[in-house]
C-alpha cells in the first residue's frame, strides 16, 4: 500500500504541469467565435457654404439689405461671395488721378471641400469703365490691389493661401490672379480681403484713370471673378 501512494504522488507531480493545459484546451473547445463589419460611408459636402465676416472670421457674415456680394454657389469648390467697388464722386481732371475705393473692406470667400484637394486658384477681369448715358469710356483706366490678407476662421488648421498684388487693365481681355492655394493648402472657406479698417478711404484699392479722358456722367465697370481648380 505505501507502495501504491508513492506511485500515485508521483504520477500526480510528473502530470501536475499538463493539468493548466488540459483545463485550457477544455475551454478552447467549448468556445463559440463569429465577425461581423463596421461601415462608414462619406460623401462630397455640396450644400452652400456660409459667408464669413471678413472682420471677424468666426462669426458670419452680415451683409447690407442692397449687398448683392453673395453667388449661392454650392461645393465642394465655390466661389461663395464678391464685393463690389465704389470709388466715390470726384470733379473732372486734365491730369491723370489716382482715387481710393470708398469701399473700407472688400473681398471675396473661396470654400474648398474636396476629399482631394489638388489646388485652386482665382483669377479677375474688368470691362472697361462706361457711361450707360453716353456710352463713353475711361479708355486707359486701371485698377490696383494691394496689401491683400487671406483669413479662415481660427478652427481651420490649413496652411493659408497666398493672395496676389496686382494691377487690373479695365479692357475686358486681361485676366490677374487675385489668390492662390497649392495642393492641400486653402481647404476650408478662406476669405481674401483688402481692409482699410478705421480709414476714411481705402488706399489698398485704387483706381488710376489718365488725364482728360472722363466726362461727366457714372461710369461702371463689370468685374468677372474666376475660380479653376488649378493652382
Amino acid at each position: 500500500m505505501r507502495i501504491d501512494k508513492y506511485l500515485i504522488v508521483i504520477i500526480l507531480l510528473i502530470m501536475s504541469p499538463c493539468l493548466p493545459a488540459l483545463v485550457m484546451s477544455a475551454d478552447a473547445a467549448s468556445q463559440s467565435t463569429g465577425t461581423s463589419k463596421a461601415t462608414i460611408t462619406f460623401e462630397e459636402d455640396t450644400d452652400i457654404p456660409d459667408i464669413l465676416d471678413p472682420d471677424n472670421p468666426d462669426e458670419p457674415y452680415i451683409p447690407d439689405p442692397d449687398d448683392d456680394g453673395a453667388t449661392g454657389h454650392a461645393g465642394p469648390l465655390s466661389l461663395d461671395y464678391v464685393s463690389s467697388i465704389a470709388f466715390g464722386n470726384h470733379k473732372l481732371s486734365l491730369k491723370e488721378e489716382e482715387y481710393q475705393s470708398t469701399t473700407i473692406t472688400p473681398f471675396i470667400q473661396v470654400t474648398d471641400k474636396r476629399g482631394n484637394a489638388t489646388g485652386w486658384q482665382v483669377e479677375v477681369k474688368a470691362t472697361p469703365f462706361f457711361d450707360d448715358r453716353t456710352t463713353t469710356a475711361l479708355k486707359g483706366a486701371m485698377l490696383h490691389f494691394t496689401g491683400g490678407e487671406c483669413l479662415s476662421s481660427t478652427d481651420n488648421q490649413y496652411i493659408a493661401p497666398i493672395p496676389e498684388t496686382f494691377d487690373l487693365a479695365t479692357d475686358g481681355l486681361t485676366a490677374s490672379k487675385v489668390v492662390s492655394a497649392s495642393e492641400n493648402e486653402g481647404r476650408g472657406s478662406w476669405v481674401t480681403k483688402w481692409c482699410a479698417k478705421g480709414e476714411p478711404l481705402n488706399h489698398k484699392v485704387t483706381l488710376t484713370i489718365p488725364g482728360g479722358v472722363a466726362k461727366e456722367g457714372v461710369y461702371k465697370s463689370t468685374l468677372t471673378w474666376t475660380l479653376s481648380d488649378a493652382p
